[in-house]
């Protein structure tokens, strides 16, 4: 992924939510592309092959569909020891409305549980599928990147911004609108212009609809429900 400028944000404040376990602690939030050993690992005319994939699974409106997904399912069985292709190709089925997405993400997660993508897609298919307990048990270090991976000191802006989209959707779930609201505040540090932040700014407006429904949530997980607070700790960032 090429960029034209820099960016790096580090969060040094450690702050945490009531009731929750989300916890931030020092690391850096970069749009840089980053080192991933087992996809440098592959010959160097396939990484240019998958870097191009890529950007076709992105385009909604790229035409040979069919043919992509074919060279995917091939690349998977060389390669089966690089999550990346496998995410690709979950990535593919779901582009194409195919039947095996949803096996695909439960396999890839089952083969690379520590690849942090396959454990983003499997809690995204246990939320639709209502089992909170699964997803706890997805991220069980921890809903925070550090905590899940201590030796890491740095993390791609897409990798943080898609965890927490889950794990904000799986607070809104829970009824807990707190720390769905901290979430929230978080990513709009991180990453204002970004369309999840958005989309997670609407799942926690102060409404009366959203009032309704985490309080349906919560009631119907068995916690008290408590409206979110309109203050909160954010993150230090430097760009």
């Amino acid at each position: 992924m090429k960029t034209s400028k820099k960016k790096s944000f580090k969060n040094t404040a450690a702050t945490r939510a009531k009731n929750s376990n989300i916890q931030w602690v020092g690391y850096e939030i970069t749009s840089e592309p980053l080192v991933d050993n087992a996809f440098q690992s592959l010959p160097r005319a396939i990484q240019e092959e998958l870097n191009s994939i890529f950007e076709k699974v992105q385009n909604p409106f790229y035409r040979d569909k069919a043919a992509m997904v074919a060279r995917l399912e091939e690349l998977v069985m060389q390669y089966p020891r690089v999550p990346q292709i496998s995410n690709y190709l979950a990535a593919s089925y779901q582009m194409t409305r195919n039947k095996k997405a949803k096996s695909r993400v439960e396999e890839n997660y089952k083969q690379h549980p520590d690849y942090l993508f396959a454990r983003i897609d499997y809690a995204r298919l246990c939320l639709e599928r209502r089992d909170l307990a699964k997803v706890k048990q997805i991220f069980k270090e921890g809903f925070d990147l550090k905590l899940i991976y201590p030796q890491r000191r740095r993390f791609h802006v897409t990798e943080f911004v898609a965890f927490n989209f889950i794990i904000c959707i799986y607070h809104r779930l829970s009824g807990d609108w707190e720390s769905a609201k901290l979430v929230a505040q978080t990513l709009e540090n991180v990453a204002p212009e970004h369309p999840v932040t958005a989309q997670v700014k609407r799942m926690t407006k102060d409404s009366l609809l959203n009032r309704l429904r985490y309080k349906f949530y919560a009631l119907k997980n068995g916690r008290k429900h408590k409206p979110a607070s309109s203050s909160s700790n954010s993150a230090e960032i430097q760009t």
